[in-house]
Parts: structure tokens; C-alpha cells; sequence
């Protein structure tokens, strides 16, 4: 990617494939479970990008030698292309993530033929980047001509290839293996999605699966057959037109490209702006891979390395703020380096360094209140925001995390004040609001048109996954005061009305792990879970008042309801993954 970067400073031409490559990447990444298949084309893109590599020894000035057009004249018509490309392509790899595992088996020639169909315009695209970019290289490895002479052979070749790998990754996974089995058995893909009894054994194996080790087909007991819903949902799904879905897709996909090429551009300027802090980092230790000049300081005094333990890293805090908080200190130090003053200062630089000894203990005085809830009864919340994997240990990326929360007008002690007192005060208030918000909601049925009552009941039974997340929540019976309270209300305004501008952008829908990555960042979800249901039932509300007055389009609030499901699956997930940390950390003592 940074190569890619440092080229497109040099032909700006190539900026449109580079973000719109960029930002489809970085998407995926944040999908949790990646498909082989769409892995496949990734490659494929990766390879046809590698093409601009060529452009290092092109100048942008430079001209071709029979027709005189310029490096961005002839690149201009096909890089818009190729961005479009890579957007299409992207967008059919999203809707095709997003489907169940019945349908991607059951419409499994349909997908792979697009995909391969995204592959085979990749290849073509590379060899006419290629073919461009050779009028302008020095060398010419190869003829123009002779390269379009065998460019069918190659991609026939590439096409078989294609097609052998989608079949082998069809039966990757043992599930996989069994649901082929079983589409074998009933006559194939054809006569499975026409027969009604075969689908339904599909939705039945899908829905429940296996008994310990074993397949349901070897359970003692035969599990039930599988709601009549969940078969007419598949049937659903299978007769929807493949091109007709994926136009309905791009516009959920776009709004998701927009967000994070915007988060990009900005991540960009943050890296200009910040210079060339990480060239020195290579030569140094560890700790001096931490941003926060304190938790740097902190973690250099006790020789720790990449992996500091917790408890004794946040005891060393809050003994390293208690010492620098000796506000005489700061003053008598000043004087002790004044009786033996360096060669050749003046009276203006003790004058200067004076005033800053004093700011500095003025400054540490205004703090006194953050530091006393830097204590023992606090440690318990500061270990946990420091120790984000439960792995009893902090390390860089961890510290690095905590410090780029900190909101630009906070110093670090007051985050950590925030985090130790504040913190839990406003979880309980989420938890109030967002109580409130689902009591209006069920008050609000009564005043629904009668066609629209049925959608919101279907809506409000979704909402028990909310309900105890909010009746975990233990009340907060010492709710901070004074400034800590002050700085909490504008933080917390602050932080929503920047997690509602991402909303809004996305249309209030999350589709998938990569969305909801758009919204939180790379914080763990229970950081931000209780503001973003909150934005998100606030929203809900309005559409379910909404309903007193208008005739529901039934699509609105099934998207309010994926997007939920959505938010608790990456709850589970993270659940899943602190209790497998959990239980290796047992398995060492």
C-alpha cells in the first residue's frame, strides 16, 4: 500500500483505483469470517495493482513515443474504469459474504461464475495496464503485439484454473462436506432448490446441525422439523435475482466505501501532520514505541519489555502522578539548578525557566482533583480499560489505544480520572436512557395503525438481547461531581454526536462486521456498545412513532433488526474470545 501511496504522489492519475483499491482492503479486513473464495479475488486485484509499481521509472511528463500523449492521458479513461471495476467487484464480494451457507452452496455456480467473471476483467485490465505502461518503459519487455496474440490462451487457462479452485473450496469446512453430501443425495443443485422436501431437510441440518460429535442423522432422537418460515425465507432468497440484489447491495456497499475512504483521507493527514515521529523507532527500545509520554516514562523506569503486567503497570501510574504532583518539588528543583546555572544563560532564560517551573506546579495543582480517584478502589476499572484481552498484561498496542481516546483537551491523568470514576456513572445513565427510549416504544403500539403493529411486535420480541445487557448493569451510587462531572457531560456529547455523523452517513444500517468496524474503530465493542444502541433505538423510535401515521414499508424495520443482530453477534464473538483468553490464563496457573 505505501508504495502504491508514494507513486500516486507522483501520478495523481492513479488516484482514483488506489483509494477506491485501499478502502474496498480495508473492508474486508474487518470482516471476521473471510471467504476463501472472495480471498481468491483479492489476490487477483493485488496482482493487477502491481502493475502501477512500473510507473517508478516512468516520469509524469514523459511521452509516448508514437502518438505524444503524456503518462495521465493515456492511463486517465482506464484507471475510471478499473475503480469501477474493483467497486463492482467489492460489491458483489459484500452481498456474497453476507449469504447464509445454504445459499452460497445452493447458488454456488451462479457466485463463482461472477467471481470468476471478476478475476478474468482483473487479468484483462493488467495486461492493458500493461500494455499501456510498455510504450513508455525504456526496455519494452514485450511486444505489444505479441501480447495480445496470447492473451486468450491466457485467460482461458486462468478460467479452468479459477474454476477448479471454486469447486475444491466448496467442501472446505466439515459442515460444508455434509450439506454437499446431502444436496448429492437428493438429485444435485437443480432438483434440490425445486424440491420442497429437500430444502427443508437442508433448513433443517442448516438450523441444527450436530449433536456433540455426531450428525442429527445419528442423534438418538430426530430434532423437529424447522419453521415453516425458515423455509420460505430460503426459497426466498433462492428465486431473488442475482443482478437485481446486487444493485439493491450498492447502495448500503457505497455508503460503506464513502465512510471508509473518508476515514482514510483523514487517517492520511493525521500520518502528514504527525511527520516522521516512527523513523527513530527502530533504533530504540520498546517503550519507546508508546505515544503517551507518561505510560513511555511509566514503562522505561522499570525496564519492563513488550509485556508489563497490569496490576503492577497501574500501581506505577498512580505512584509516578503522586510524585509528580509534589508541587514544592518543581520549584525547589528549579532552584537547585539555578545555584550552578549553565554556561552562558542569562538572566531572561531564569526568568523564562521560572515562569515554566511555576506554570508546571500550577498546572499539576489544577489536577489534584483527577488524582484522587486514582486509587485502590478504582484500580479494579483501570486494569480492565489497560488489559482489553484479559491477558493480564499491557501491552503497546494496548497502551497506544488507551492513549488515542483521550479526547485532544484532556490531559492523560484526567482520562485516566474518567476511566477509574467516571466511566461506570456513564454507563448507568446509557442504561437509563436507553430503558426509557424501550418503554416508549411498547407504550407506543397502541397508537399504531393496525397493519403496523404486528412489524413493531416483530421488532420489540428482538430486543430481549438489549434488555440483558441493561439488567447486567449494576447502578452507580456515587455519581462524580465538580469537574470530573463537567468534563464527563462534554465528553460524552461530544462522542455522540461524532458516532451520529457515521450513522447518518451509513443510513442507521449494519450489515456486517466491516460496517459496524466503520463505526466503532478498533476498540472492542464494549466500549462503545451502550452509545450506539442508544443513537440506534433513538432512531428506531422515530420510525416506530412513525407508524402512527403511515403504512410501514416492512423493509425498514427489518434492517433496524439486522443491524441489531449484527451488534450482538460481534458481542458473542467477543465473548467467545475472552472466554478462550480466560481459559488459557487458567490453563498457566
Amino acid at each position: 500500500m505505501s508504495v502504491l501511496d508514494d507513486i500516486r504522489k507522483i501520478h495523481p492519475v492513479i488516484d482514483v483505483v488506489v483509494l477506491a483499491f485501499k478502502a474496498v482492503v480495508t473492508l474486508e479486513l474487518k470482516r471476521r469470517d473471510n471467504d476463501q473464495k472472495v480471498l481468491v479475488l483479492q489476490v487477483k486485484m493485488q496482482d493487477m495493482m502491481e502493475i502501477f509499481v512500473q510507473l517508478r521509472v516512468i516520469a509524469p511528463n514523459q511521452k509516448e513515443s508514437n502518438r505524444g500523449f503524456t503518462v495521465e492521458e493515456s492511463l486517465k479513461k482506464i484507471c475510471s474504469r478499473i475503480a469501477e471495476d474493483i467497486w463492482s467487484c467489492a460489491n458483489l464480494c459484500d452481498s456474497y459474504s453476507k449469504k447464509r451457507l445454504l445459499v452460497k452452496l445452493l447458488k454456488s455456480p451462479i457466485y463463482e461464475g461472477r467471481l470468476a467473471g471478476c478475476i478474468q476483467t482483473f487479468v484483462e485490465r493488467r495486461s492493458e495496464l500493461h500494455t499501456v505502461l510498455g510504450m513508455f518503459t525504456a526496455h519494452k519487455i514485450h511486444s505489444t503485439f505479441s501480447l495480445l496474440e496470447k492473451n486468450q490462451e491466457v485467460l482461458k487457462s486462468i478460467n479452468n484454473s479459477i474454476q477448479v479452485i471454486f469447486e475444491r473450496l466448496r467442501t472446505q469446512t466439515p459442515i460444508e462436506k455434509q450439506i454437499w453430501k446431502l444436496i448429492e443425495s437428493k438429485g444435485g443443485l437443480e432438483k434440490c432448490t425445486e424440491d420442497e422436501s429437500a430444502l427443508t431437510e437442508l433448513v433443517k441440518f442448516d438450523l441444527y446441525g450436530c449433536v456433540g460429535d455426531r450428525s442429527w442423522r445419528d442423534a438418538e432422537q430426530d430434532p423437529p422439523g424447522p419453521p415453516a418460515h425458515e423455509v420460505n425465507q430460503l426459497k426466498q432468497e433462492l428465486q431473488l435475482d442475482v443482478d437485481d440484489d446486487l444493485k439493491k447491495n450498492m447502495t448500503v456497499f457505497k455508503r460503506k466505501l464513502d465512510e471508509q475512504q473518508r476515514q482514510l483521507q483523514q487517517i492520511e493527514n493525521t500520518v502528514i501532520n504527525q511527520g516522521d515521529r516512527v523513523i527513530s523507532v527502530v533504533r530504540e527500545g520498546p517503550h519507546d514505541r508508546i505515544h503517551d509520554p507518561v505510560s513511555r516514562c511509566v514503562i522505561h523506569r522499570m525496564g519492563w519489555k513488550l509485556g508489563v503486567p497490569v496490576q503492577e503497570f497501574v500501581h506505577t501510574l498512580h505512584d509516578y502522578y503522586v510524585a509528580q504532583n509534589n508541587d514544592s518539588a518543581v520549584v525547589d528543583n528549579y532552584f537547585t539548578i539555578m545555584a550552578s546555572p549553565a554556561p552562558g544563560s542569562t538572566a531572561d532564560d531564569q526568568t523564562l525557566a521560572l515562569r515554566a517551573a511555576f506554570s508546571a506546579a500550577k498546572q499539576r495543582a489544577a489536577e489534584k482533583w483527577a488524582l484522587k480517584h486514582i486509587n485502590i478502589k478504582n484500580i479494579i476499572p483501570l486494569m480492565e480499560v489497560f488489559d482489553g484481552d484479559a491477558s493480564g498484561f499491557v501491552s503497546v498496542w494496548e497502551a497506544n489505544q488507551v492513549a488515542s481516546l483521550r479526547p485532544k483537551d484532556w490531559s492523560f491523568l484526567q482520562w485516566l480520572a474518567y476511566w477509574a470514576a467516571g466511566r461506570h456513572f456513564t454507563i448507568w445513565q446509557y442504561r437509563q436512557k436507553i430503558g426509557a427510549i424501550i418503554l416508549q416504544m411498547f407504550k407506543s403500539v397502541e397508537d399504531l395503525i393496525p397493519t403496523n403493529r404486528d412489524i413493531v411486535n416483530h421488532y420489540l420480541l428482538g430486543l430481549w438481547a438489549v434488555d440483558q445487557v441493561l439488567c447486567q448493569i449494576v447502578p452507580c451510587t456515587e455519581p462524580p461531581d465538580g469537574i470530573l462531572a463537567e468534563k464527563i457531560a462534554s465528553y460524552t456529547h461530544t462522542e455522540e454526536d461524532i458516532m451520529e455523523q457515521k450513522l447518518k452517513a451509513l443510513n442507521y444500517e449494519i450489515d456486517g462486521p466491516d460496517t459496524l468496524g466503520l463505526i466503532i474503530g478498533d476498540s472492542q465493542i464494549e466500549r462503545n456498545l451502550l452509545p450506539l444502541i442508544y443513537l440506534l433505538l433513538k432512531f428506531h423510535l422515530m420510525i416506530i412513532h412513525a407508524g402512527s401515521r403511515t403504512v410501514y414499508d416492512r423493509e425498514e424495520l427489518f434492517t433496524a433488526e439486522e443491524t441489531l443482530s449484527q451488534i450482538f453477534d460481534a458481542i458473542f464473538a467477543r465473548v467467545d474470545t475472552l472466554y478462550c483468553q480466560s481459559s488459557m490464563n487458567f490453563m498457566k496457573i
